[in-house]
């Protein structure tokens, strides 16, 4: 959903900025937010200070006057009231429970994940250092080029606007209580803009700033930063990691490799050969830090229910973990609406089952973080009683 929202958000964005040509591109604009708060509701909003403030550097506050600004209010409450008020109707109080109240105030508020980071305000920053595939470095490099400029007054507006997304997104999301590495996601579009934008200004000024991203790729092979970035399976970053999985490669050689390939970069450099040394330098650290995405079967088992869930018309399900997890819960703000009831192991000789048509039992032999495809789930028709 955070990618959805991402996307969305930036295209949104995109038409905005084009309404300062035609204001009908409002209308995009509302129907790509529209498409964002249907993807992660309310946090989708956190794009209204982003562009108020581009707004407001680009002199454009007049849009508040324009037909097509309220025209895009009412086309953008088409797209988000219709499921909204289905739900609300349908399910009245439980809704409001857990779409606003669990997963928006208690969420910002409290713990409910009970996760170590609730009040480490160095959490993000942690994240992007880790989760970024050290172009952290590069964005440190490309980020002195970003502040020259500024104090010179070129690209001035552009660049404190792309701080600015970065500035509020990362302190929003640090005062919220509940820190999951990604809801920072929005934060890598100006992120990404900037590192851009210092790299290629580096380049055309043939900068020694421009043959610096190169060193992250001592970073790069450590295995530790391989492992850090690539924990939960989403991708398997960095060219290091097809050397260690595919060739077998030791890794000092890999490294002695490295060194001297920065080495030579530096060498010719200061021999009178920035071009070549520019080039190659921004080459390498392209090339020899990609990602290899695949496609993981995340959450099999929020899956299945959700599967059976709306299948069976089922109400209710009864979770009996046999690794004593229990998972009590509602499922009608990410699924189809049902409660989950969790029973332990260690309180089944408590209950008996009696066939019921509205609610079901799931019966999971392995841990439900388990993502191996291979998992099957038992569910049958029951009530619990005592």
């Amino acid at each position: 959903m955070d990618i959805f929202l991402v996307s969305s958000s930036v295209l949104s964005f995109l038409f905005l900025i084009k309404s300062k040509e035609n204001g009908k591109y409002l209308f995009l604009s509302a129907i790509f937010l529209g498409v964002a708060f249907m993807s992660k509701n309310v946090i989708a909003l956190l794009n209204l200070p982003i562009f108020f403030f581009y707004l407001y550097l680009s002199n454009q506050l007049k849009i508040f006057k324009s037909k097509y600004f309220y025209l895009s209010i009412i086309l953008f409450l088409i797209i988000v009231l219709p499921w909204h008020l289905i739900m609300f109707f349908r399910h009245k109080q439980e809704f409001l429970n857990s779409y606003a109240g669990y997963h928006l105030i208690e969420r910002y508020n409290e713990n409910i994940l009970h996760l170590n980071n609730s009040t480490d305000i160095f959490n993000y920053l942690k994240v992007i250092v880790l989760r970024s595939g050290s172009w952290w470095f590069v964005f440190l490099t490309a980020f002195l080029v970003v502040l020259k400029d500024i104090s010179k007054k070129i690209k001035r507006q552009e660049l404190l606007l792309l701080l600015f997304w970065m500035v509020f997104i990362f302190v929003f999301f640090t005062s919220s209580t509940t820190k999951l590495h990604h809801y920072v996601l929005p934060l890598y579009i100006p992120f990404s803009i900037l590192v851009a934008y210092g790299l290629y200004n580096s380049y055309l000024k043939k900068s020694i700033f421009a043959i610096f991203p190169i060193l992250i790729l001592f970073i790069n092979i450590d295995k530790a930063v391989i492992l850090q970035v690539s924990d939960f399976g989403e991708a398997r970053l960095l060219f290091s990691s097809i050397l260690y999985k595919l060739f077998h490669f030791p890794t000092i050689v890999v490294h002695l490799f490295i060194t001297a390939w920065v080495a030579y970069i530096f060498y010719c450099y200061f021999s009178n050969k920035k071009s070549f040394a520019v080039k190659a330098s921004l080459c390498s650290v392209f090339l020899f830090s990609f990602a290899l995405p695949f496609n993981p079967d995340r959450a099999p088992l929020a899956k299945e229910i959700g599967y059976v869930a709306k299948n069976k018309n089922i109400e209710k399900i009864y979770h009996l973990d046999y690794k004593d997890l229990n998972i009590d819960g509602s499922l009608v703000y990410y699924n189809y609406p049902i409660k989950i009831i969790g029973i332990r192991k260690s309180m089944e000789a408590e209950f008996s089952f009696s066939e019921n048509s509205s609610s079901y039992c799931l019966i999971s032999n392995k841990s439900k973080y388990d993502e191996s495809k291979e998992l099957k789930y038992d569910f049958f028709p029951c009530e619990i009683v005592k």
